[in-house]
């Protein structure tokens, strides 16, 4: 049909439902860019600093890319243990005694917005902070909070995080910059939580003569895990370079795959696609999908692979983020 065959009506919606592609794709455009920046922050930290102060730097540069994100003028980011207790923490009010900081972190995990979060797994959008009794005015506050924006940080099924972020203003923070900031924890989750795996590992390694383990099997960094978001037909939204270079695809040849099942061997490929499926239809709010498989290869070679991914949500589509390893 020609152009000018088309009613003034559909015309509009054409341009209506363009627009909102558009919009859609600078969404994941910024997510994305923020989440490279930290992703490369890792790589560089990863040489310079280990165990506590590596996860300690990662919760600083998490909290910095998200406040430039939503433009906020303060933000606090909490670690949370298995057992939901503080393991690291940034506070909007700068450096405190230890003492006053213990206690400003249980005050705001019991009776404050954050432990709302928290016990709720739910993303708060506070227009005006003093008409919202979840919001809890500390003793000495150094800086004013009206519009708040408080995210949980999940990794499968558990919080390990709590992101607040605030301005001095009213309605500062919309729906669509919480669903930004939504996108970037997702992989803020995945970066955080291989820290402080690594934190782990760094703190209970045995110096020799006890043998090191298998580098190609029991342990890697963070700059071997190919990084991608994939929407409900499969399609790459967006990848790493590394991602590419484990199936021995150019950049350029990779962003042309129709599918990410173009990456699994014939004989994983109907599982992977049930997998796929039920990741995606999860009756759950937080979907994730974990297991290893059989890739392919650009010349055909298979090889294994372990794969991790949380469902989110972008504009009412499902997505996938996770990272991908070669075993």
């Amino acid at each position: 049909m020609r152009d000018r065959d088309s009613s003034p009506e559909r015309l509009l919606a054409e341009l209506k439902y363009l627009r909102s592609e558009v919009a859609y794709l600078r969404t994941i455009k910024v997510a994305f860019d923020a989440q490279n920046e930290l992703v490369r922050s890792i790589s560089s930290m990863g040489q310079a600093a280990t165990g506590h102060l590596m996860l300690r730097a990662l919760v600083l540069q998490a909290a910095h890319i998200a406040s430039k994100i939503a433009q906020a003028e303060e933000c606090s980011l909490l670690m949370l243990g298995a057992n939901g207790a503080i393991e690291e923490s940034i506070l909007a009010r700068g450096a405190t005694i230890r003492e006053n900081k213990k206690y400003i972190m249980n005050e705001v995990l019991a009776e404050g917005l954050a432990g709302w979060v928290a016990r709720t797994r739910q993303v708060a959008l506070i227009p005006d902070a003093t008409k919202d009794d979840r919001w809890l005015t500390l003793p000495d506050q150094p800086y004013t909070a009206r519009s708040v924006l408080c995210l949980p940080i999940i990794r499968g099924r558990a919080v390990i995080g709590i992101l607040t972020l605030t301005h001095s203003e009213p309605n500062k923070f919309s729906q669509h910059m919480a669903r930004i900031v939504q996108t970037c924890t997702a992989q803020m989750a995945l970066v955080l939580d291989n820290a402080r795996l690594y934190m782990k590992s760094d703190r209970e390694s045995q110096p020799p003569p006890q043998p090191l383990p298998n580098p190609s099997r029991d342990s890697y960094t963070l700059s071997q895990l190919g990084f991608y978001i994939i929407d409900n037909r499969g399609k790459f939204l967006y990848s790493n370079p590394r991602l590419a270079e484990i199936f021995g695809y150019s950049s350029t040849q990779f962003v042309a795959l129709e599918s990410i099942l173009v990456l699994i061997s014939s004989d994983d490929r109907q599982v992977m696609t049930d997998r796929f499926t039920q990741c995606f239809s999860a009756p759950t709010p937080q979907a994730h999908l974990s297991c290893q498989f059989q890739g392919q290869q650009k010349g055909g070679t298979t090889i294994g692979v372990e794969i991790n991914a949380s469902r989110a949500r972008f504009y009412g589509k499902f997505t996938l983020i996770g990272a991908l390893r070669a075993l």
